[in-house]
Formats: structure tokens, sequence, C-alpha cells
């Protein structure tokens, strides 16, 4: 899965796509141009990564058993290699990392 980084330093958010973006939405909706001020400042990193929402959520043709398990293997991947990752490019083990999204991203930010 793809992961767009902004920032060479600073506070990590990791921002999740609307129900149908990916890793370049935030950019594309102009969200790091108006955050520009603090990424290039080093006030903020934000970490953007692709969601599975047309393979989970999305997916009408898929039975919900499915649907939710391809969600349980996102949230799992989030876990176990998103945070790991931001952790290593900060080099701050445990740095807390804060979320954000809007729509389905939203979703996503409150219960990572």
């Amino acid at each position: 899965m793809g992961v767009a980084i902004y920032g060479n330093y600073g506070g990590p958010i990791l921002a999740f796509p609307t129900s149908c973006g990916d890793e370049s939405e935030m950019e594309g909706q102009s969200m790091i141009r108006t955050l520009s001020p603090y990424i290039e400042q080093g006030r903020i990193r934000i970490f953007c990564i692709n969601g599975v929402q047309s393979d989970s959520f999305n997916n009408k043709g898929a039975h919900p058993f499915h649907r939710s398990w391809m969600q349980a293997q996102y949230d799992a991947y989030v876990a176990n290699e998103v945070f790991p990752f931001i952790d290593s490019q900060c080099q701050t083990p445990g740095i807390g990392i804060a979320t954000l999204g809007a729509s389905l991203g939203a979703y996503h930010a409150a219960n990572t």
C-alpha cells in the first residue's frame, strides 16, 4: 500500500483517505498546501496512507463476513506496519501519533 510523507520532522500525523480517496488525496484536495507553513517549520510531519474501502465497507458485492475480514486486515496493517514505520521514520519509538480523516477516513482516525 502506498504512503505519502510530507515533511522531514515534526509531530507525526497519520491521515486516512475518504471513502473514495487514496494516499494522494490530501495533496489533491490542497490540505498539504494549506498546512505547508507548519510542515516547512518542522512542527508537523504528515503520513498519508491508502485505504481498503472498495474491498471492505463499500464492497456491496461481497459477503458481509468478507467485508469485515478485509477491514480487520486493514486495521492490523495500520497497527503492525504503519505505526512501526512512522516510529522508525521519526526515530522515536512510541511517539504519539495524531490521526485525521474526513468521511470514512474520520471513522478510521477515531477508531485507530
